[in-house]
Parts: structure tokens; sequence; C-alpha cells
């Protein structure tokens, strides 16, 4: 949890993989948006995954989210591919992560 004056203003969980590390929530709370607080969790993530020997971060967003959708695009991540889950159509994003 990313925590303000003793306010959560955001949240990252993540699911290690043997060989990624699963970006499952990522949430800002809507007041705290765009002043990179995103980007400091996403960061965290990145350390997270050289910590553990990982070299790639996956995430699954759905596709109508295309503030998220820029938001990871802006950051490295790629689109690889979209499948529905429960009737919801999700994007699969990667980015790498050196070493």
């Amino acid at each position: 949890m990313l925590e303000l004056d003793r306010k959560i203003v955001g949240m990252i969980c993540l699911i290690g993989a043997s060989d990624r590390l699963e970006i499952f929530v990522l949430a800002v709370s809507p007041e705290f948006q765009g002043r990179g607080f995103g980007r400091s969790l996403i960061a965290f993530a990145e350390d997270e995954a050289r910590r553990r020997g990982l070299g790639e971060l996956c995430l699954q967003t759905p596709v109508q989210f295309l503030e998220a959708i820029g938001f990871y695009q802006r950051l490295g991540f790629v689109e690889i591919g979209q499948e529905e889950l429960e009737g919801v159509r999700l994007v699969r994003m990667t980015k790498a992560v050196p070493a």
C-alpha cells in the first residue's frame, strides 16, 4: 500500500510465477491520480521483479480502460494479446525488466 499523510492513496498486488511477476491489482485513488503514485507503484513492482530475479512484468486490464492502457504503454508495457474472462474482454500486457 502507498500512504500519504496516513491516508491510503494507492495499492499494488503482485503474484510471482517462475519466470515473471504478475500485477494482479494496481489502483490509485481518483483524487490522487496524475501525481506519479501509479508510476511509483510500477517502479516498486520492477524492483521486486529484479529482487526475485524475474525478467518480466505482466498484467491484464479491461479493453475499455483506455486511460489505463495508455498509462501502461507510456511506462513501456506492450500488448501481447486479448482474452475473455467471465464475460470481460481483457488486454494482456507485458514489460521486460532488465537486471
